[in-house]
C-alpha cells in the first residue's frame, strides 16, 4: 500500500489497482505545491471528510466535469445539491460502517473540528486544521500510520499529545502544516512538536511528507 501528500490535506491512497483521492484541494496563487485540474481529475473515487472550503471547493466546482465518484458526508452532500451535481455519483458516508473500494476497505469515524482561539483566528485570517476527538467515539488503537493535521490552534502540540495518548500509533504523517493558500494560512513550526515527541513519544516514528513523493506503508 502506497501514500502520497499532494499538499495541505489532499492524499493519494494505493493498493493494487485502486487509487484513492482524499480531501482534493487546488492550492490559491502563492502556495507551496501547486497542483493542475488534470491531476486531480485523474482519479475514479474521492473522499472528503468534511466540507471547509480548503477540503471541499475543487470538487464542488469540478464533480460534473470528471467521472470520479465522491463519499462524503451529509452535509457535503447537501452543499453539492445546492451545486446541481450529478447525485448518482455521490455517496453519503455513515460513521462506523465499512465501504470497500477493490482491495481497500474505509471506515469512517466520528471526529471533531480543532478548538479555534481568536488570538489564532487574527493571526491567520482563517483557521484550519481538525485536530480532535469525539469523546463518543470508540477509536481503534496502534495504527500503523497516523494521518495527523497540524494547523489551526496556538497550542498544537497539546492538541497533538491528547490524540497520541489516546490513539498511540506506530507512526505517524504530518499534513495540513504548509501555507498552502496564502494569505489565510502560514508554515508551522514543527520544532516545538519534534520536542514533544521526543520527550513523550519516543517510539512512536514521526514523518514530514514530501509533496508527491510516494511513502509506501
Amino acid at each position: 500500500m502506497k501514500l502520497t501528500w499532494l499538499g495541505t490535506a489532499v492524499f493519494v491512497l494505493e493498493s493494487g489497482k485502486e487509487k484513492i483521492l482524499f480531501d482534493p484541494f487546488m492550492e490559491l496563487q502563492g502556495g507551496h505545491v501547486a497542483l493542475t485540474d488534470d491531476e486531480l481529475l485523474q482519479y475514479d473515487t474521492v473522499f472528503i471528510t468534511h466540507c471547509h472550503f480548503d477540503h471541499f471547493a475543487f470538487t464542488a466546482d469540478k464533480i460534473d466535469d470528471s467521472d470520479f465518484t465522491v463519499f462524503c458526508t451529509r452535509q457535503c452532500v447537501k452543499t453539492l445539491e445546492r451545486f446541481e451535481a450529478d447525485q448518482d455519483r455521490v455517496v453519503e458516508i455513515q460513521p462506523d460502517r465499512t465501504y470497500p473500494i477493490g482491495e481497500i476497505r474505509i471506515t469512517p469515524l466520528r471526529a471533531r473540528h480543532i478548538a479555534f482561539r481568536w488570538r489564532n483566528i487574527l493571526d491567520t485570517l482563517s483557521p484550519l486544521g481538525s485536530l480532535a476527538l469525539d469523546p463518543a467515539e470508540t477509536y481503534p488503537k496502534h495504527a500503523d500510520v497516523l494521518i495527523l493535521p497540524y494547523q489551526g490552534n496556538n497550542d498544537l502540540p497539546a492538541r497533538a499529545r491528547e490524540v497520541l495518548s489516546v490513539l498511540q500509533p506506530k507512526s505517524v504523517v504530518l499534513s495540513h502544516f504548509d501555507n498552502a493558500f496564502p494569505p489565510m494560512s502560514r508554515d508551522v513550526d514543527l520544532r516545538p512538536l519534534k520536542k514533544l515527541m521526543q520527550e513523550e513519544f519516543p517510539d512512536i516514528k514521526v514523518v514530514k511528507p514530501e509533496a508527491f513523493k510516494k511513502m509506501t506503508i
